[in-house]
């Protein structure tokens, strides 16, 4: 996933604008720890912190600081600055979800966060929309606006940003395509989005830090497809709705508050054309121009899709979905070229992966025979082909390439990941599938 700033995508829920790697799982914090990172035991952790295994809280005031982590004092630490009430109530907050999260996976939570997760809050002119998970400190970062302390966080947006934690993390506790397909779009947006819409109903929880009608920026529904209009997926489109809300506060002051003021504030003067209902969305769009979608609005017909099958069909989706996850090993081979360029050689390499179109497909394969015929219909009626054809291009354009730059790694430009920009190799699927779907 790549990052997003504030302006150009606005609802977005973004990641990080770094891309460094996740080594080895052990008792230390955190789940994503790089070369270098200081090691934390619970010992040296307060008492809040290490029983909601929290490892750090960290206090930002943009997010570019928090994306690389830089300057942020550990509050978590019995030697860093003192918990305030404000900050306290976050720290509990933040470990009362991680036990629920790991309660719902049916993980140790130990198994799953290690000693802890690096966490964070970053006070924002934009508030909770600014939140981020960090792929350079393995951390989740709430965002507030400036004038927040200690009100109640935003209880979904953190579950989506913890999603995206352990896609990249290395706990065995969760299923190991998530880790192998964690730098694709399609699938973590998609399991961000399920476990937080699975474990608070919501996308976004109803907090003073959203109004209502932001709140209902990005929902998911039963019946929302990929036959909707191309503009449903597009980057602008969540700009659309808050530039809506912000025109409804306008005409309605006593809707309104300093902190949705100053969000409305960043977009002032900012024009969008009408929405085009007439375009429909054409997944090959999506593999020529896939800079033009928001990344989170591309995955919400697939979780509508598996809202159904809750729903309407009676499958327990949460079991179903984790073991199509579990289950999915199919696999195919690209090869990979890596330029030549001042100097340094060509290089050339044949990579395997798996892609999230076959953790679909072995959802569809497994699913009971009296169902069958409900899901194929919901199926068709989502358009869920289309999903394959965007998990096919992840999987080239993402999966392939981040595997094979490893396999460069003795080449100055691959050696480490945070080079991932200038390492940056090209793949194309040369194999038929290797192995079964389950």
């Amino acid at each position: 996933m790549r990052a997003s700033k504030f302006v150009p995508t606005v609802l977005a829920i973004s990641v990080s604008l770094a891309s460094a790697a996740c080594n080895g799982s052990d008792s230390t914090s955190s789940l994503a720890r790089g070369a270098g990172a200081e090691v934390i035991t619970r010992e040296m952790l307060r008492p809040e912190c290490a029983d909601g295994f929290i490892s750090k809280f960290e206090v930002y005031d943009n997010q570019f600081a928090a994306t690389i982590g830089l300057g942020g004092q550990n509050y978590c630490l019995k030697t860093g600055p003192e918990l305030t009430p404000a900050y306290t109530a976050a720290v509990r907050q933040y470990g009362a979800i991680n036990l629920k999260v790991a309660a719902y996976l049916g993980a140790d939570p130990a198994a799953l966060f290690g000693v802890g997760l690096p966490t964070g809050i970053i006070r924002t002119a934009a508030g909770v929309l600014e939140s981020i998970f960090s792929r350079a400190t393995g951390g989740v970062y709430v965002a507030v606006y400036q004038d927040w302390n200690g009100q109640e966080l935003n209880e979904s947006v953190y579950v989506h940003e913890l999603g995206h934690a352990l896609s990249a993390g290395p706990s065995t506790a969760v299923p190991q395509v998530l880790h192998d397909l964690n730098t694709t779009t399609l699938l973590v947006e998609t399991f961000a989005d399920f476990l937080a819409l699975n474990l608070t109903g919501r996308i976004f929880s109803e907090s003073k830090e959203i109004p209502a009608c932001l709140g209902r920026g990005r929902i998911v529904g039963k019946y929302q497809t990929y036959g909707f209009p191309r503009d449903f997926f597009e980057n602008n489109y969540a700009r659309r709705k808050i530039i809506s809300c912000c025109k409804l506060l306008k005409d309605h002051p006593s809707w309104s508050d300093p902190d949705s003021d100053s969000l409305c504030g960043l977009l002032k003067g900012v024009q969008e054309p009408p929405l085009d209902r007439q375009t429909v969305f054409d997944p090959q769009d999506y593999v020529s121009k896939r800079s033009e979608f928001d990344a989170h609005q591309v995955g919400i017909p697939v979780n509508s899709f598996l809202r159904v099958l809750d729903k309407e069909l009676g499958i327990n989706v949460k079991e179903a979905f984790f073991q199509a996850l579990r289950d999915t090993t199919q696999q195919d081979s690209y090869k990979c070229d890596l330029a030549a360029e001042d100097g340094a050689p060509a290089l050339t390499t044949t990579v395997q992966v798996t892609s999230f179109e076959y953790v679909l497909q072995t959802l569809r394969n497994e699913v009971a025979a009296d169902k069958k015929e409900g899901f194929e219909k919901a199926w068709a009626k989502h358009q869920i082909d289309k999903a394959l054809v965007m998990a096919r291009f992840d999987a080239e354009s993402d999966a392939a390439p981040l595997k094979a730059s490893i396999a460069f790694r003795d080449d100055s430009r691959c050696a480490r990941f945070q080079n991932f920009g200038t390492c940056r190799p090209t793949c194309k699927r040369i194999a038929a599938p290797q192995g079964d779907t389950h």
